[in-house]
């Protein structure tokens, strides 16, 4: 909380404390876009705030936790934002990926969310994703994903558009905890300004509240077209009966189609232009026929398996045809973040072999138990 916002509810900071982290918002104003002659929304310059925690507070109530049943969910409204753009949404796997190819967001089961809120703020990052498609806002980070600065300015983009639409859909924001604070927020988000320089930060952030803003925009006219159920602002009156949700496609039209989704994780087990068997791990989310980065496994010849060393990985087209898919054999844990070279828990482990092996053997053994081999010893 800011000493102001503490100031303004009769609370004090206690003297002696120092700022506990620093928060900086940016400032919009709009300009003339001289390629295009429409005035947009740019970040002239960013506003800091210094923040502190309840503890430094003198007066501050403890904080009520908000039961699950009182967090209205947002499947509607996004779902109906998901309807005015013609994205459909695909309920299948474990993970979570729009596909720039097939203009479709693939979502696990709701289920498999701790709660309504970690669904609707995981649909609505990859709504602002979508945003990005040749047909909206065409956004170059979206074309260029599979190379590191282009994955990270559009995750930044992606996560601040899903933000700004989250907080005024009244969302708690925050994955599959909706208790996590925008101090989190804001460390996932440094996890990938880590490879921007201050220029690209800038523009991602441009970005996304573009993204934001095209997706309000969407939800506007979904209520227009009668595809969500609103309240009127002054008399609390439903505008129109909900239409249901998004489209979504079934696993069995997924297959009818060939495009076969792979996630994060994922072991597959493909032949590749020459002919040759090749398996390996999916580090991206994708689907099948599209770039993805995979960490290929080699076997000796008594059959055990190895990953091949890559400090750099070379995105590859997987074939429309798959000999073997199992989905989700590694979790997505630090073992398979230490094997994959974008992340800082694989530059942390370079130069320690003991490590990086241990890490290896745990996401082979996780593998050979998946799709049913014997687990190595």
């Amino acid at each position: 909380m800011g000493f102001n916002q503490a100031k303004e509810q009769g609370w004090s900071v206690r003297k002696g404390e120092h700022a506990a982290a620093r928060i900086f918002s940016p400032i919009i104003k709009n300009e003339i876009n001289p390629r295009t002659g429409i005035e947009e929304p740019h970040v002239a310059a960013y506003r800091g705030t210094p923040l502190f925690n309840a503890a430094q507070i003198d007066g501050i109530p403890p904080m009520r936790e908000i039961p699950e049943h009182e967090r209205l969910p947002k499947t509607a409204e996004l779902d109906a934002i998901a309807q005015q753009m013609g994205v459909d949404i695909l309920h299948s796997g474990s993970g979570a990926f729009y596909s720039r190819a097939l203009d479709r967001i693939q979502m696990p089961p709701r289920d498999t969310f701790a709660d309504q809120h970690g669904y609707d703020a995981t649909k609505a990052h990859e709504l602002s994703h979508a945003t990005g498609h040749e047909s909206r806002l065409d956004r170059d980070s979206l074309r260029q994903y599979t190379s590191i600065k282009g994955r990270a300015a559009e995750e930044m983009t992606a996560e601040i558009g899903a933000y700004i639409l989250s907080t005024r859909l009244g969302v708690p924001f925050m994955g599959n905890n909706p208790d996590m604070t925008d101090a989190q927020h804001a460390a996932y988000l440094t996890t990938w300004a880590k490879d921007l320089s201050p220029d690209e930060r800038r523009a991602a952030i441009e970005q996304g509240i573009k993204a934001a803003g095209h997706l309000e925009k969407q939800l506007e006219l979904a209520r227009e077209n009668g595809l969500v159920m609103g309240l009127h602002p002054a008399k609390g009156l439903h505008l129109s009966q909900p239409a249901g949700p998004a489209k979504e496609v079934t696993a069995p039209e997924l297959t009818s189609t060939n495009a076969i989704m792979v996630s994060r994780g994922d072991y597959v087990r493909y032949t590749d232009a020459f002919g040759q068997t090749r398996e390996a791990i999916v580090l991206d989310n994708t689907i099948a026929g599209e770039t993805a980065r995979l960490r290929s496994i080699y076997r000796w010849p008594n059959g055990r398996p190895a990953l091949d060393g890559a400090d750099h990985i070379t995105p590859t087209i997987l074939p429309g045809t798959l000999d073997e898919h199992v989905p989700g054999a590694v979790p997505d844990d630090q073992s398979l973040q230490a094997i994959d070279p974008v992340t800082d828990a694989y530059k942390l482990n370079m130069g320690n072999n003991n490590e990086r092996n241990k890490a290896e053997q745990i996401v082979l053994s996780a593998v050979e138990k998946a799709h049913g081999a014997a687990a190595i010893s």
